[in-house]
């Protein structure tokens, strides 16, 4: 009977320092980490390795239910899992909840709707952002390095056999967004 700890970040810079430490502290005996991978991703070679790892009278433990489950409908599945396989699960953000119980299992799955409701307003709200954004005429993104004027300018300095580093020079970019430009 081991305690065994799961840690995830979606990209490689973020860090899960945090979560190590946190899952340290509550004593676990062996952590697995993701790092990298959204919570979307349906295979997360970590997560995958944890769950074959586990034997009965195992604990899983997170420090939230997002760093586990992708939504509310995985969560579920992962903890009927658990259920069979006579794993527990321990998360350390929502104090002593026993999720083996009825009421455990109705909290469980109430928190989860409610992180999952929040990532979802938080991309509507996102994506009402740039469409309104988009609608006043602004893009996201890195600017142009060269307007039209200046690849128009670009095109004829080469025509006239001038060498792409002088070119660069004049424009006051690099030979690389030069070539980019021509070449487009």
């Amino acid at each position: 009977m081991s305690s065994i700890g799961y840690a995830r970040v979606s990209t490689d810079s973020q860090s899960v320092d945090r979560q190590l430490a946190d899952l340290q502290a509550a004593g676990v005996d062996s952590i697995y980490a993701d790092t990298g991978f959204s919570g979307a991703s349906a295979s997360r070679p970590e997560l995958d390795k944890m769950l074959t790892f586990l034997r009965p009278g195992d604990e899983v433990v997170v420090t939230e239910l997002s760093r586990i489950a992708r939504n509310t409908a995985h969560l579920l599945a992962l903890m009927e899992r658990f259920e069979e396989m006579g794993v527990s699960f321990r998360c350390l953000n929502t104090g002593g909840v026993d999720y083996g119980s009825a009421t455990g299992k109705l909290l469980l799955t109430i928190m989860a709707a409610t992180a999952q409701l929040e990532r979802d307003l938080t991309k509507e709200r996102i994506h009402s952002g740039l469409a309104a954004a988009r609608a006043k005429g602004r893009v996201g993104g890195r600017p142009k390095a060269l307007d039209t004027a200046a690849i128009a300018k670009a095109k004829q300095l080469r025509s006239k056999d001038v060498d792409v580093p002088d070119i660069a020079k004049t424009l006051g970019v690099s030979r690389s967004t030069v070539y980019k430009y021509l070449s487009a």
